[in-house]
Parts: structure tokens; sequence; C-alpha cells
């Protein structure tokens, strides 16, 4: 049996986005020592993606307040689909603890076929 002396949980709201290359999610990162309760001081947390060609996160360490256990981070998803995992990690008592979720990230559309006489107007405005 291996002692954990806490937990790193993630939340990615929402976890499905499109390869637009403009599409971000929050991943919400909570802490928690052995007995539940949050760390009494300010914790590093550091983020890694399993896929750097998907996304970014930003910014990719943070500082979790101390007394609260809970932080954002944003990840940005790049124009390409797949999926991702995010990972948080922290290192308490020299000992690192890590927590993963995923995003799917779809990708974009490779055509877009239009019926004749539509769109009215005859022209769209399309970024990406």
């Amino acid at each position: 049996m291996e002692y954990t002396p806490g937990s790193v949980t993630l939340t990615i709201v929402p976890n499905s986005l499109l390869g637009t290359g403009d599409e971000t999610a929050t991943v919400a990162v909570t802490l928690r020592k052995a007995d539940g309760s949050a760390p009494e001081t300010d914790q590093t947390v550091d983020f890694k993606l399993s896929d750097d060609s998907l996304g970014k996160i930003n910014p990719s360490s943070i500082t979790v307040p101390g007394g609260q256990g809970e932080a954002e981070v944003t990840f940005e998803a790049c124009a390409k689909g797949g999926t991702v995992t995010v990972t948080g990690t922290w290192n308490t008592g020299g000992v690192d603890v890590s927590g993963s979720e995923t995003v799917t990230i779809h990708p974009p559309p490779a055509f877009m076929q239009v019926t004749d006489g539509y769109p009215d107007p005859a022209s769209i405005s399309i970024r990406g």
C-alpha cells in the first residue's frame, strides 16, 4: 500500500471543444490534504498536456491560495481534432500528487457545401 499525502482533482468545463483555434475551457483544480482539508499555505500546481499540438494551458503553473485549495487556469484548444489529457501535479511533503482529466477537441469541418440559392445574402463571413 502506498501513502498519498493528498489529492489533486481537475474539472474541465466545457470538456468538449470545436478545433477552431479560438475555443477555450476553464480548468479548475482542487487540492486536498489526506484528511480532506485544504492546505493552509499557498501551494504550486504545474500543468502538462499529453499532446502539446492540441492546445496549451495558460498559465502552465499556478499558485493555489492557502486555506482555499482551489484555483483556475485556461485551456486553449488548437485548430486540430483529438483528445488531450490535462494533468496537474502538486508536490507536497516531497511527494508528487497528480490528477488528470481529458478534453475532446472536434476537428473543424474540412469543407462546407452550400445549396443553390442559399445562403441569402450570397456571401458569408468565415473566421478561421
